[in-house]
């Protein structure tokens, strides 16, 4: 019951939070209105690198397509069986660092959302939780 209420719950609360649409592909209106290509990420780059916290680590990678997110679980979370997982980010409003990906374990859609630093990420927030950047 709890993991129903929140598939159907957080992407409304994300939505509100970030000024979003949260009917998929999320887009802000100031994104559709200032934009003829809403989905295009000017400096992939700033994206590109390994993120972690305690039991997982995220690489994002620029490929040919758009940007990549990889999950590699360590620790009590490797320990426990759970696998990594390759998935594409769709931008959403990257000028604010917003992107979604749909959980290929669970088919749950999900927002990311990257800190944005002076010309570098700092950070990327993936289920609720923050991961510092590494690299």
């Amino acid at each position: 019951m709890g993991a129903t209420l929140a598939h159907r719950l957080l992407p409304a609360l994300a939505a509100d939070l970030l000024d979003l649409d949260a009917s998929p592909p999320w887009r802000t209106a100031a994104a559709a209105a200032t934009s003829s290509s809403p989905h295009a990420v000017d400096d992939p780059q700033a994206y590109v690198g390994t993120y972690g916290r305690l039991h997982q680590r995220i690489v994002v990678t620029e490929t040919a397509g758009g940007l990549t997110l990889i999950t590699e679980p360590s620790g009590v979370l490797a320990r426990l069986g759970a696998r990594g997982e390759m998935m594409s980010l769709r931008p959403v409003d990257p000028a604010r660092g917003v992107f979604a990906l749909t959980d290929p374990a669970t088919a749950v859609e999900q927002v990311v959302v990257f800190d944005n630093g002076d010309h570098l990420t700092r950070s990327v927030h993936l289920d609720g939780r923050l991961h510092r950047r590494w690299t």
